[in-house]
C-alpha cells in the first residue's frame, strides 16, 4: 500500500537519491532487446525509434525486456484493435434491439490503459519524466535564468 518505490536510478536523476536509504543499483546490460515477431510496422518503428533512446538514458536494461515487450504488445493489440473499429459500429444492437457496447470497444480500452501504464513505468509522458534529470538533458529554463540573476548580484 502507499507510494510505488522509486528506483534508485530514478532518484539519482532527480537528486533524491541517498546512500544511507537506498542500495546501490545493480548495473545491467544497456542493450535493445530483440524485436519479437508478429508486431505491426508501426509498432516496431517505434521499438526501433525509442529503444535505443531509452538503454542510452539507463531506462531500458536486460531485466526491462520483458516489460518492454509486454508493453510494445498491448500498444500493437490497441492499434489493431482500434483500426478494426473504424470499419464497425461501437454501438451494436441485440436480437431483443437493445444496444451495447461492441466488444472491440471493451478491449480497445483495456489495451489503451495498459499502454499508458507502460508508457509512465518507461518514462513515456511528460508527467512520468517531470523531476528526471537524464545524462545530456539541457539545463532547465528556471536555472538558467536563476544563473542570469546571480550573475549580477553582488557578492
Amino acid at each position: 500500500m502507499g507510494r510505488k518505490k522509486l528506483p534508485a536510478s530514478t532518484k539519482k536523476r532527480r537528486g533524491t537519491y541517498r546512500k544511507d536509504r537506498d542500495a546501490e543499483p545493480a548495473k545491467f546490460d544497456l542493450s535493445i532487446p530483440p524485436i519479437p515477431k508478429g508486431l505491426r510496422p508501426e509498432v516496431v518503428a517505434e521499438w526501433k525509434r525509442l529503444a535505443p533512446l531509452l538503454s542510452k538514458a539507463g531506462l531500458l536494461t536486460e531485466v526491462d525486456w520483458l516489460a518492454w515487450t509486454l508493453g510494445m504488445h498491448a500498444y500493437n493489440t490497441w492499434i489493431q484493435v482500434s483500426e478494426e473499429l473504424t470499419e464497425t459500429e461501437m454501438v451494436v444492437w441485440s436480437e431483443k434491439g437493445a444496444p451495447y457496447q461492441h466488444p472491440l470497444v471493451g478491449i480497445a480500452s483495456k489495451a489503451w490503459q495498459s499502454v499508458l501504464k507502460f508508457c509512465r513505468e518507461f518514462g513515456l509522458t511528460p508527467s512520468a519524466r517531470s523531476g528526471l534529470r537524464i545524462p545530456g538533458d539541457p539545463p532547465d529554463e528556471e536555472d538558467e535564468f536563476q544563473n542570469h540573476v546571480n550573475e549580477g548580484t553582488p557578492k
